[in-house]
């Protein structure tokens, strides 16, 4: 399969590939370990084009994120899965699927940037990826503060 994937279109990937199970529980967890994967990136790489995140309900939110894995979806790469949720309402889970692995696998071995994502992305899993979803959501809003201003949460 022939895919063209830019640099920042892989953050989410490398998110997913790094993922115990190749699979995220919850859009927001997703969204908030891309933005602390990509925070790192832009601290490493300097002038590189990744997403643009903005202060949304839940703190960093990148509509392209979730444009690109709807896009991934199509392409047989992700499987984006609607579960319910004791409260009634349902979690957004997402996870890579086999020939996602594949894709990706092939974007690590082509490409040195893509190798370096998926270095910081199992760094940012194996940190973060534990916490509670307010847990995470404490972090990003502690070492980025700017993000509170739309937030639901305080």
């Amino acid at each position: 399969m022939e895919l063209k994937i830019r640099i920042k279109q892989a953050v989410p990937l490398a998110i997913l590939y790094e993922a115990d199970n190749h699979k995220i529980k919850g859009k927001t967890r997703l969204q908030k370990l891309s933005f602390l994967a990509q925070k790192r990136i832009e601290e490493e790489e300097g002038d590189i084009s990744l997403y643009e995140f903005i202060g949304h309900n839940h703190g960093p939110f990148s509509k392209e994120v979730l444009e690109d894995l709807e896009m991934y979806e199509r392409r047989g790469l992700v499987k984006i899965e609607r579960v319910p949720t004791f409260s009634g309402n349902h979690r957004v889970d997402y996870s890579l699927t086999s020939d996602g692995v594949d894709v990706f696998e092939d974007l690590l071995e082509a490409n040195d940037t893509a190798e370096r994502i998926a270095e910081v992305a199992s760094g940012v899993i194996r940190e973060y990826n534990g916490l509670s979803i307010r847990g995470l959501m404490d972090h990003v809003y502690d070492a980025y503060p700017q993000f509170k201003q739309n937030s639901v949460h305080y």
